[in-house]
């Protein structure tokens, strides 16, 4: 496996978990259940530690694309950007969860309160995964860019692919 590869792999991590761990959380608010809360912010805490892993093994996958010259760089600058806000965002989700993690456990009398800011952070946080997905996607598959216009190939079957055919 190459730089790439291992990129590939840990960058659905953080989105995974931060996704899971907004829908528990919501299930855990609607049905005031400390533990199920307790398991979101454990999501979220897991989720912010692949983000870490998931950003550095994007810094090698970029040299290694560009040591294949397969990068354009306007995209790779554009996931850059983008990435950067996740991983700030997902760091900030991280330690708010363990704060509501504790206050949850600690049965504070803000631990609900935080448990709605935690909700609404992790949608933003999700938004912003969602940004960095697609525009990482958008490096190597230039058919999801945005004014992608396809190569025409001729169809098989057409005179064209028959003409070194004996007849």
């Amino acid at each position: 496996m190459n730089a790439a590869h291992y990129h590939l792999i840990f960058n659905h991590f953080p989105i995974f978990f931060h996704l899971i761990g907004f829908l528990v959380l919501i299930g855990g608010i609607s049905t005031a259940s400390a533990i199920i809360k307790r398991t979101a912010y454990c999501l979220f805490i897991a989720g912010t530690l692949f983000t870490f892993a998931a950003n550095a093994s994007g810094e090698r996958a970029e040299h290694w694309l560009d040591d294949q010259g397969r990068i354009e760089e306007k995209y790779v600058e554009e996931h850059e950007e983008a990435a950067e806000a996740f991983m700030l965002s997902s760091i900030g989700l991280g330690l708010l969860a363990a704060v509501a993690l504790w206050a949850n456990y600690k049965r504070r009398s803000f631990a609900n309160t935080l448990s709605i800011v935690t909700v609404l952070y992790a949608a933003i946080v999700l938004f912003l995964a969602q940004r960095v997905g697609n525009s990482g996607g958008e490096i190597m598959h230039p058919e999801i860019r945005e004014n992608y216009t396809p190569k025409t190939i001729a169809p098989t079957g057409t005179s064209e692919s028959h003409e070194n055919e004996e007849h």
